[in-house]
């Protein structure tokens, strides 16, 4: 059933954009539920930390199957087949030598997530299934020892 509210929206914006008020026309395009159920996953590197990135010391085989693992979350709908993804994903808490993962993060209810993608290859991400985001927070070359603590 089409929404009735929206070309009401659409009016008042081009109306208030004439005013000055300058509320651009795609602000104001309201997304159905079926439009937001069929978009996919994106990758976002807004949070993604160079100081702790040691990518360009990696071999290329974990970083080939990281990429492949991101290229296939980019074609998840849903939550679910992210998490059915078949590679080794493991939980990282906020504490110890992990914890210069979380730092600058803004939201403290993000769990952090570690794909392990060869013997000491680790990439750090987060999902935010509402925004239907990943974001990658860094590569690593190295394990983390959980009971050392890094600054």
């Amino acid at each position: 059933m089409p929404d009735k509210t929206t070309p009401k929206i659409r009016r008042l914006a081009r109306k208030a954009q004439k005013q000055k008020n300058m509320i651009a026309p795609d602000v104001t395009n309201i997304k159905t539920k079926s439009e937001v159920e069929s978009q996919h996953f994106s990758i976002g590197y807004q949070f993604y930390r160079d100081d702790l990135c040691e990518a360009e010391s990696m071999d290329s085989g974990p970083l080939r199957k990281a990429i492949a693992y991101f290229k296939q979350v980019g074609t998840c709908t849903t939550f679910l087949e992210v998490k059915n993804i078949g590679l080794r994903v493991e939980d990282v808490v906020d504490a110890n030598a992990y914890k210069r993962y979380y730092n600058g993060l803004r939201d403290e209810d993000i769990e952090l997530k570690e794909l392990i993608s060869g013997s000491s290859a680790r990439h750090f991400f987060y999902v935010d299934p509402a925004r239907k985001l990943v974001q990658v927070i860094a590569h690593v070359n190295a394990h983390t020892p959980l009971g050392k603590q890094v600054k």
